[in-house]
């Protein structure tokens, strides 16, 4: 299983999404609570994001995807598409 830290963001792999996983239309995992910054996907066409009772699921559909946030520096391409 794959771990990315992201600040206090922490992303691990998953084999499949929860059967109650529902799309959002955004690709911000988390915001800030004071600061009004948020750690989310750069690239809007190479995600998709998922809700369910167990927390969030990300998809990455194009070749990578970047996650970013306004303090810390970028995951470049380390997140991939599933298959």
């Amino acid at each position: 299983m794959e771990l990315f830290r992201h600040g206090d963001l922490l992303v691990a792999e998953t084999d499949a999404l929860p059967v109650d996983a529902r799309r959002l239309h955004h690709l911000v995992l988390a915001e800030g609570e004071l600061t009004g910054h948020s750690h989310r996907v750069a690239e809007r066409e190479a995600a998709v994001l998922y809700q369910s009772r167990q927390g969030l699921f990300l998809t990455v559909t194009g070749e990578r995807a970047t996650l970013i946030h306004q303090e810390h520096g970028p995951i470049n391409g380390d997140l991939v598409p599933s298959i």
